[in-house]
């Protein structure tokens, strides 16, 4: 009798814990169902404005202009570099595949692509992050 006393005890504790969790609703996104889109958007713009804010003050962008210009034309010029210097090594890849007659009619192979893909980022990269950084120098 005293074993099915403990089984049924469980049993209530159990469903007791199950049913306190399942009351608790996880939300993402916001905290309250009162907060529209509208004000949480723009409190997470001021949010985000007072972070750049501080972090330009960080970097000290105004007060080391010269350096960060520097810095941001050594990167370009690297980036020029390497897309340079990574088009050689696929022209040299490429000219080893078609020399050999079983890969003539294959499709490239693993090291042609890797480097086919690293030119595409160093160029995205150029096309996208330099003027960035330029841009955000120039303004500061």
């Amino acid at each position: 009798m005293m074993k099915y006393i403990l089984i049924a005890a469980l049993i209530l504790a159990g469903y007791y814990v199950v049913s306190q969790t399942a009351a608790i609703k996880r939300r993402e996104g916001f905290e309250s169902s009162t907060v529209t889109p509208a004000v949480a958007a723009k409190q997470l713009s001021e949010i985000l404005t007072d972070k750049t804010q501080s972090m330009v003050g960080f970097l000290q962008v105004s007060d080391n202009k010269n350096k960060y210009e520097n810095l941001t034309e050594m990167m370009e010029a690297w980036t020029h570099a390497k897309t340079v210097a990574s088009l050689n090594a696929l022209s040299e890849q490429m000219i080893g595949d078609s020399t050999n007659q079983e890969t003539m009619m294959s499709p490239p192979s693993d090291k042609t692509v890797a480097l086919m893909n690293a030119i595409i980022t160093m160029t995205n990269f150029q096309t996208t992050v330099v003027p960035a950084a330029f841009k955000i120098v120039g303004n500061s």
